[in-house]
């Protein structure tokens, strides 16, 4: 059968307002065209901040060039300080920065290693960048999956002010194999820690891991603490092939920076990273709100959408896949078209209860439209941090009618009704 989508995976002192009463932490700050600085907040002043490294020294930048996310730390620390959430440069309402996009990344500056990362029967070359180490087998380029990352990670990091610090002492490990016993090698030695973890249904899950790892593009992995601390990466893991298809399909080799199915995967990645993941008991709505942001951040970061999920299906382990519409490229169109003929009724407890084995094409785009709803401009954006500190406090989704209030609304119908109104708007499009 022929599958829908090229890629498929595994289912970021003068006019002082104050100064704070106590030293503040060291964090990372982080501007719109990419640059970060490891430094302490000392006051503001007028349109700038002033901020002290680790040797003490004082440094000026501007309030404009700073992240929401920082700026948003600047409110909590030092909330008489009346800082707008871009500064100088107000986004228009229905409209999301697109930092990812926009920031200059110079690849020059990624280091590679003389050491190499070793695996069960093979090692790689290792890339170092600013938060991640990619490795990558020899004549294999992976300056351009260094980017991508960075630029995944700095999108996080823009509108979230403690994501950074989850990066602190720790980068993340991406693998790009090429060939595809490498690929499987990789798998095998995941399941087998799966299977050693001594885990409830160890066996049955590492089983499904590996009906699904053989025909995916990319899959996450959980590295045992001992590899992480070796390298100094966090558990948290990701494997990319370097081409497309599998088995007799042809094969194509993957290029560029801005490449839909990474942009999903690896936005997908931030968010488990920035959120901790969520406990089983408080999965409901996982699909809404992690799948809506991969699709949300792949399209936006990218224009289109390539990504198909991977999904086990039943006990023989049969694997199966879903996608968005087959018109990639502007599926909010679609979806309006869907709305006025009344085939698809948007429903927010449907898609709460909706998971990546029930879900349909129609749910994935609904998913997207969501997310980029709850994100679509700064005040829902704060909104949308408040979110995913609530589900990293508490390691659960929230449920529907508290996700309503964190919006600010009374009920789940009128939250629902403004979802609606915002897909039927011209911001949506």
């Amino acid at each position: 059968m022929k599958l829908p989508h090229p890629f498929l995976l595994i289912a970021f002192s003068i006019l002082s307002f104050g100064l704070p009463a106590e030293a503040l932490e060291i964090r990372t700050w982080t501007s719109l065209s990419g640059k970060s600085i490891e430094a302490e907040y000392v006051r503001a002043d007028g349109d700038k901040i002033v901020l002290k490294d680790k040797d003490g020294r004082e440094l000026v930048v501007k309030r404009a060039e700073l992240s929401q996310g920082d700026l948003r730390y600047i409110e909590e620390v030092a909330p008489k300080s009346g800082a707008p959430l871009l500064g100088e440069k107000p986004v228009k309402p229905g409209v999301t920065p697109n930092p990812a996009k926009e920031a200059k990344i110079d690849q020059k500056t990624f280091k590679p290693r003389t050491d190499r990362f070793k695996l069960p029967e093979s090692s790689y070359n290792i890339l170092e960048t600013p938060h991640f180490l990619i490795m990558y087998p020899d004549k294999i380029e992976a300056a351009d999956l260094g980017e991508t990352a960075e630029r995944v990670w700095l999108d996080m990091t823009f509108f979230h002010p403690g994501f950074s610090q989850k990066f602190k002492d720790r980068k993340m490990a991406v693998f790009l194999v090429e060939q595809e016993y490498d690929y499987e090698k990789i798998g095998k030695w995941y399941a087998d820690m799966i299977r050693k973890s001594g885990q409830p249904n160890a066996d049955r899950a590492a089983d499904g891991l590996m009906a699904t790892w053989k025909p995916a593009a990319s899959a996450n992995l959980q590295m045992t603490q001992e590899v992480a601390d070796e390298y100094g990466v966090l558990r948290y893991a990701r494997v990319f092939r370097t081409s497309t298809g599998s088995g007799s399909a042809k094969r194509e080799k993957v290029k560029g920076v801005f490449v839909p199915f990474r942009v999903h995967c690896l936005a997908q990645d931030m968010m488990n990273i920035h959120t901790g993941g969520v406990a089983s008991f408080g999965a409901k709505g996982l699909f809404a709100i992690e799948t809506g942001h991969a699709y949300f951040k792949e399209i936006l970061i990218t224009g289109r959408s390539e990504t198909g999920m991977l999904r086990e299906a039943g006990s023989g382990h049969e694997v199966s896949t879903t996608g968005g519409f087959d018109s990639n490229k502007n599926w909010a169109d679609e979806l309006k078209k869907l709305l006025r003929r009344d085939k698809v009724k948007p429903s927010i407890l449907e898609l709460y209860n909706t998971n990546l084995a029930s879900a349909k094409p129609e749910m994935n785009v609904l998913a997207y439209s969501f997310s980029r709803y709850l994100q679509s401009n700064t005040d829902r954006m704060a909104k949308y941090a408040e979110l995913l500190e609530k589900i990293d406090k508490r390691s659960e989704i929230p449920e529907p009618e508290d996700l309503a209030k964190i919006y600010g609304f009374a009920d789940v119908a009128s939250m629902q009704a403004d979802w609606i109104a915002y897909l039927n708007s011209s911001s949506f499009k």
